[in-house]
């Protein structure tokens, strides 16, 4: 079974779903049964059977509305404000986990976001802004703010018949997600909204959406944001956590999942030092927990592996009572 917005085949060379469709994560249930992966470009999700070794399903993931106060994000040239504007962002998932919780299956996203790019020659989706597009005399029917003309969308979602702009997509949605595995799909039961660049910019102002590669602050609001870019899931003492790992501007922002369906912040941490562009643990790619009874400190552990720095982290974990 198929659920596939046609925007994943909406490119110039018109390829099948076979050819559009691009794997990123997968992560397996407990029981071994079944795998579940991420199409990051595509923003779907589908669950494989491993004995079968077929496909049960792939679904789309929808889109966020941050037209909404709890979707509200950072797009404006040099500024912390978030706001909102009448655009979708595609949720596009980069790691994902699975948990089981009551019974049921839940499904943890990094809704990190990246665009389709098969070169210059041919298809590359996020070369524009919107400001762009209006100076190239594109038509866009949705009322566009000041704010909004910095943001990067999709060039090739959104059009209607006459080629004009019936709606805006962006890319990722700078949050995490939690759904919930029903037959034949998934279910939205959380987002985490705005709350990651909420938090960012409380710890973080004088950083805040910055890159992995400098310092400048704001650098970020025009394209993703913090950049979710992978999610690990880990029990202390009786609770379950979520780490988020933000490849951008960096560090680890804490969900207590204990219920999955009422995630609650738990903290923020980083390994980056922020006095140079690239010093300390830089561009968080993956992340893995050691539980404290495999752990050689006896103690939890976090360690993530840093993209831009070159290293490996190891953090040791410390809940509060």
């Amino acid at each position: 079974k198929a659920n596939l917005d046609e925007y994943v085949k909406a490119a110039p060379h018109k390829p099948t779903y076979s050819q559009a469709l691009e794997p990123e994560y997968i992560t397996i249930d407990e029981a071994g049964k079944f795998a579940y992966v991420s199409f990051q470009e595509d923003s779907a999700i589908g669950q494989i059977d491993i004995e079968a070794g077929k496909f049960v399903w792939i679904e789309s993931m929808g889109v966020k509305d941050h037209s909404k106060p709890e979707n509200s994000f950072a797009i404006g040239k040099n500024s912390p404000n978030l706001v909102t504007g009448n655009v979708f962002g595609m949720y596009q998932p980069d790691g994902i986990k699975v948990i089981n919780q009551n019974n049921s299956t839940y499904l943890i996203t990094a809704n990190e976001g990246d665009a389709r790019d098969y070169g210059k020659g041919l298809f590359v989706e996020d070369d524009s802004t919107i400001g762009k597009l209006l100076e190239a005399g594109k038509k866009i029917n949705v009322p566009v703010t000041e704010d909004m003309k910095n943001l990067k969308i999709s060039k090739f979602r959104g059009l209607n018949e006459k080629g004009e702009y019936d709606k805006l997509y962006s890319f990722g949605a700078r949050s995490f997600s939690i759904f919930k595995v029903e037959d034949g799909g998934v279910k939205l039961v959380f987002d985490s909204g705005n709350q990651l660049e909420e938090i960012t910019k409380k710890y973080l102002p004088q950083y805040f959406n910055s890159s992995n590669t400098n310092i400048k602050p704001y650098s970020r609001n025009n394209s993703k944001g913090p950049e979710p870019e992978d999610v690990e899931i880990g029990t202390i003492d009786g609770r379950t956590f979520a780490f988020v790992g933000l490849e951008r501007i960096g560090g680890v922002v804490t969900f207590d999942i204990t219920d999955a369906t009422k995630p609650e912040f738990a903290g923020f941490f980083s390994g980056r030092d922020y006095s140079e562009d690239v010093k300390g643990d830089v561009g968080i790619e993956g992340l893995k927990f050691v539980a404290s009874e495999k752990s050689p400190t006896g103690k939890p552990l976090l360690i993530s592996s840093n993209e831009i720095s070159n290293s490996i982290a190891i953090y040791e974990l410390k809940v509060s009572k």
